[in-house]
């Protein structure tokens, strides 16, 4: 091996040696909480948004490691319950399987349309009025032909099945219902 091989190899082996230090001793404050993938994210922004709000150190180490172990098409859109040990694989992983959390809601029986607008809001899903105004709404005749048959005048109540339901943290009201 001559002079200018060994220099570069040197080189090479004090830089990896520096990127393990660096990773090793750089320890990221603890951190778990609820991690927001919108609809038609791109990679970059999914990774400087991890990288931000604290749960990995780089993102462009990140967004390296997701080009080259998956398909950028195969992520989810979604709510994930995150934490800042989990490394990077086990992100991807989460995100490429859509493992999005979810909120388990029990619509009780005989429930109003308001008192299960209240109820939804005290959960933190949405606002009250938001949820009346989407079951007051005549959208779901053409979706659900034995709406038909209801008055034009009245909202769903009595259409609603009560019942215990897991639901996306991100879904709207519409989703709900539907």
């Amino acid at each position: 091996m001559n002079k200018p091989q060994k220099l570069l190899l040197s080189f090479f082996l004090i830089s990896l040696a520096a990127l393990i230090l660096y990773f090793l001793i750089n320890k990221l404050e603890y951190k778990e909480d609820l991690f927001v993938i919108k609809e038609g994210e791109t990679l970059r922004i999914i990774s400087e948004n991890l990288k931000e709000e604290g749960y990995i150190k780089s993102g462009n180490f990140f967004y390296l490691s997701l080009c080259l172990n998956n398909n950028p098409k195969n992520i989810k859109a979604g709510t994930y319950a995150l934490n800042s040990e989990m490394g990077n694989l086990e992100i991807i992983s989460q995100i490429i399987k859509g493992s999005s959390v979810s909120e388990k809601i029990t619509i009780i029986e005989g429930w109003t349309i308001s008192e299960m607008a209240d109820y939804l809001e005290k959960k933190g899903l949405f606002k009250k009025e938001e949820f009346i105004e989407t079951a007051n709404s005549n959208d779901f005749i053409t979706e659900f032909k034995f709406l038909g048959y209801k008055p034009e005048n009245m909202n769903l109540e009595g259409f609603l099945f009560p019942d215990t339901y897991y639901i996306s943290l991100d879904n709207t009201p519409e989703e709900i219902i539907k």
